[in-house]
């Protein structure tokens, strides 16, 4: 794996190396390259999570959407979800996100609160796991709607008052 995401992206980019990484592994074509030159990109495709604008995107940082979302929690919850903060799905496997949010939530947050980012091992399958949980409750095919009866639902929640 060549990306990550940077603790420090000015300090990174000011002491970014290339690295040629081999292709070897993915048996490429006799005329295709054996290997590929990789400079800052390697950490600067990841900066949009953090710095929008990079992707040309309008738009709140992770960190700032995760400190906007536990700020209109309740008062009174809001220490135990900085505390609790959980990465799952593919993008959670990027070497140094965890470190990375950890720090940019400090820098918003107030020093009295402490915020730790948990990562799972577990946490590239987290949507299947979340859903075979789902489906093996003993309520799953009491909410589950059959073909027959999707035009009646359909049209309840299009009346429905959202």
């Amino acid at each position: 794996q060549t990306a990550f995401v940077s603790q420090d992206p000015q300090e990174e980019s000011g002491k970014a190396a290339s690295v040629t990484v081999s292709l070897a592994p993915f048996n490429p074509l006799p005329s295709m390259p054996k290997s590929l030159l990789v400079d800052n990109s390697r950490f600067m495709a990841t900066e949009g999570l953090f710095a929008p604008k990079k992707w040309n995107i309008e738009g709140k940082g992770l960190h700032h959407l995760i400190h906007e979302s536990i700020q209109n929690s309740p008062i009174d919850a809001r220490r135990v979800l900085y505390r609790n903060i959980y990465l799952a799905g593919g993008a959670s496997l990027l070497p140094g996100l965890a470190e990375r949010l950890e720090t940019e939530l400090a820098n918003i947050v107030p020093q009295s609160i402490h915020s730790q980012v948990h990562i799972s091992p577990w946490r590239y399958n987290a949507a299947f796991l979340g859903a075979q949980v789902v489906a093996s409750s003993g309520t799953f095919n009491d909410s589950c709607v059959d073909l027959s009866s999707l035009p009646s639902f359909l049209q309840k929640l299009r009346n429905a008052p959202f």
